[in-house]
């Protein structure tokens, strides 16, 4: 059944019943009910005033102490106590003259030495041991002490004292006494001291009953006349530093006293209130029941509408912020302060807002983790698209480069020095020799290759490749680019390929100038602790780093750019230098081959890469030297050469038997196996990569399983770096890359026959060019 009456009607009925009770309660407990607690709340307020007045003093006496302390603590006391520095010590004493008026150092004989009044420095000699002050100081080294308020002869007022003496903190060496003196009305000021209301009185007392200040300036330094039956204990409770409240005579008036003492000088601040105007609240509320009365029935009567109003005001709070929830906006909370009934529905309702937020913020953080992960992956299909590009194209195209490079070579050897050949086959050869090191390029985004790696000092791959003409071939194009280096001052040891970690500055320092017309190119090495991965380089575990970073002066790029600098064929650069698109690709891919991190900023002040490679604790290895064409012949030694590839063996053989060996060739890993089980090589020349039959490092593992020791280097145009490790574990001697000329492949066999064949994870080559 429905209710006749709303909840506004209700209220209204509720509150008609209240007026009546309310009447007749509080006619008649009105007077003996509040009086007492009015008389209660004015002792407390009095209290209060004394209480606030104590901890202003205190606060400012303390700060006076600070500042002498601080003032003593000066490098200027203890320079004047050594080297009497005097013109140092009157400076920082005239610094602090808005601290301190009168401040004065004073020696071990207890006479002034250098004292300044309003900044103002004077010399005076004063005897001045005889101070109370001063000797509480001395007794008290290293603490600031207060003395009880004189008349100075110095700032003809009275003041408050304060002193110091310095020792030095090891040992008892007596540095200096430091007295300062502050007008008492001064501190009085700073406190906010001034009446607050008709009949109350403000003193400051010191445990004998002295007034240091009054509000009444004539009871200034008098002894203050106290009587009443009160009196003795309100005495006795001033000089023991008790507070205390009652109602005394005090000073010819009839007053309520409350007085606190003062942390530390022994002061007591002492508030009187006149008992007529201290009383005049209670006659007050008398005449005021009479009114409140009347106001009674037109304010419940007010009232019983706005609670109305307030009761469903929470509801409708309570719909909006559902509302707001509905748009998606989980931040709103509600509060339901005056109603406890409403308390659970508030909880509820706000734990379920928060759920929601903590809930769509992980939807959107998992959303945007996801995008990155998407972003990653499709970055990483796209270097494994050209990796595996490159590793099924290298291995063919540096066979056929092997035949450009090395013919030519051997047509050279019989040629005579005047044929006019022969200047256009070393033009096909170093033909050859570019197109392979493009293949190189090529194999440095095809990460996992074998690459020959070494410990080198960063440091010196920067100065090596400043003064490389590969730079100066750069330089010329860019004359109105100025470089400079800022480099480590300390070795930073790297075991990395030393060719790939030059070729990734030299395309850092390629990008850079061609993003500056007129500007600079500054690169900067040094170590970086990595105790959390920097921005970017979410991978990098904690550890000891070298720093390469090449910045520019350039326009900078824009965040579409930047997202894609390091995809491969990715390339805003102008056609005809460098603009393969491969050069950041293969930055990004040789710092990830060395377990580094690159990353990179670019705003309107220019674009700096920072890369980030692990340092090692290996000592830095020398070049190896080239052998003469006399120390890499052979003395018929003989050579087994296993390759698939026709074109190989007839290269290799007829390049050692040039170099003086006895050469046989085999076309398959099968067809050495067998060949071995019955004959005999010094040195076994093994391709990695053979047809559908035995690979190289299958056809050397069954070789040296019957012919433990055999010589070998392996030779081939691609060779992924597990492989290899395998190979040179089974006790291969070296590991030789197509394409390759007869010195460097003379020199090789050289070094195995003599037993010094290359370290595992290592490979012969040619010093200082990136081959694959």
């Amino acid at each position: 059944m429905r209710s006749r009456f709303s909840i506004r009607g209700k209220i209204f009925l509720w509150q008609l019943c209240l007026i009546l009770g309310c009447i007749l309660t509080v006619s008649f407990f009105s007077y003996y009910v509040l009086a007492r607690p009015l008389l209660q709340c004015r002792r407390q307020h009095l209290e209060y005033l004394a209480e606030n007045l104590a901890s202003r003093i205190t606060e400012h006496l303390d700060d006076q102490r600070s500042s002498l302390l601080e003032i003593a603590r000066g490098k200027a006391v203890e320079m004047y106590a050594i080297n009497f520095e005097e013109g140092l010590l009157q400076q920082h004493l005239a610094r602090h003259s808005t601290s301190f008026p009168y401040l004065a150092y004073i020696n071990a004989e207890g006479r002034e030495e250098v004292h300044t009044i309003f900044g103002r420095i004077e010399e005076s000699g004063r005897d001045v041991s005889s101070r109370p002050v001063l000797g509480q100081a001395r007794r008290n080294p290293n603490q600031v002490v207060v003395g009880a308020p004189v008349f100075s002869d110095m700032l003809q007022t009275l003041v408050i004292p304060f002193a110091i003496q310095r020792t030095a903190y090891f040992g008892d060496r007596f540095i200096g006494l430091l007295l300062g003196e502050v007008p008492l009305s001064t501190l009085i000021e700073k406190a906010g001291i001034e009446p607050v209301g008709s009949g109350r009185i403000y003193r400051l007392l010191d445990s004998g009953g002295t007034v240091l200040y009054s509000t009444r300036p004539e009871e200034t330094m008098q002894q203050l006349a106290v009587t009443g039956s009160e009196a003795e204990r309100l005495v006795h409770g001033i000089s023991a530093g008790i507070p205390d409240f009652g109602r005394v005579t005090l000073a010819g008036q009839d007053s309520f006293v409350a007085h606190i003492p003062l942390t530390g000088p022994g002061w007591n601040a002492v508030v009187s209130w006149n008992a007529a105007d201290f009383l005049s609240a209670t006659r007050t509320l008398r005449n005021s029941i009479l009114l409140l009365l009347a106001a009674l029935v037109l304010l419940i009567l007010t009232l019983s509408y706005l609670l109305a109003g307030s009761i469903i005001r929470p509801l409708r709070e309570l719909v909006r912020a559902s509302q707001e929830v509905a748009r998606g906006n989980f931040s709103g909370q509600i509060s339901f302060r005056s109603y406890e009934e409403l308390r659970e529905l508030e909880d509820a309702f706000n734990t379920m807002t928060r759920e929601l937020a903590r809930i769509m913020e992980r939807e959107r953080r998992l959303a945007r983790e996801k995008l990155q992960m998407e972003q990653k992956l499709n970055q990483a299909r796209k270097m494994e698209a050209i990796g595996l590009m490159a590793s099924g194209v290298a291995h063919d195209l540096n066979n056929i480069l092997s035949g450009i490079v090395s013919y030519p070579e051997l047509i050279l050897m019989k040629l005579p020095q005047d044929s006019p050949v022969r200047k256009d086959l070393i033009a096909i050869s170093q033909s050859g020799l570019r197109a392979s090191e493009v293949v190189a390029d090529l194999l440095t985004v095809a990460r996992g290759t074998a690459n020959a790696k070494k410990t080198v000092d960063l440091n010196m791959v920067v100065r090596e490749y400043i003064d490389s003409p590969e730079y100066r071939r750069q330089k010329e194009r860019y004359p109105k680019v100025r470089l400079e280096l800022d480099l480590a001052g300390e070795p930073l040891l790297l075991f990395c390929s030393v060719i790939h970690i030059r070729k990734c500055l030299m395309n850092l320092v390629v990008n850079a100038l061609e993003a500056v017309s007129t500007g600079t190119v500054t690169i900067t090495t040094g170590r970086f602790s990595a105790d959390s991965s920097p921005p970017g380089c979410d991978a990098m575990t904690p550890g000891e780093y070298a720093m390469l970073q090449v910045s520019d002066t350039g326009p900078g790029m824009d965040e579409e750019t930047r997202r894609h600098i390091f995809e491969p064929f990715f390339s805003k650069k102008k056609l005809g230098r460098s603009g393969t698109g491969l050069g950041l690709t293969i930055v990004w891919n040789t710092v990830q081959e060395h377990d580094g991190c690159v990353t990179v900023t670019s705003g309107d002040r220019g674009t700096t890469f920072t890369v980030y490679l692990p340092l090692t604790l290996h000592a830095a290895q020398g070049d190896q030297e080239l052998l003469s064409t006399d120390a890499i012949r052979g003395h018929g030694e003989t050579i087994l050469v296993v390759d698939d590839e026709p074109m190989q063996r007839d290269i290799a053989d007829k390049m050692l038997t040039q170099l003086g060996y006895r050469v046989t060739t085999l076309a398959s890993g099968e067809e050495a196996v067998e060949y071995l089980r019955k004959h005999e090589a010094d040195l076994l020349l093994l391709d990695m990569l053979m047809g559908d039959g035995l690979s190289g490092t299958e056809t050397y593992a069954r070789i040296v399983s019957h012919r433990p020791g055999q010589r070998a280097l392996i030779i081939s145009g691609y060779a992924e770096d597990r492989h290899l490790h395998r190979v040179l574990e089974l006790g291969a001697g070296g590991f030789l890359k197509k394409p390759y000329t007869i010195s460097e492949l003379g020199q090789a066999v050289r070094s195995v026959l003599t037993g010094q064949g290359q370290p595992p994870g290592t490979a012969a080559g040619r010093t200082g060019k990136n081959r694959a």
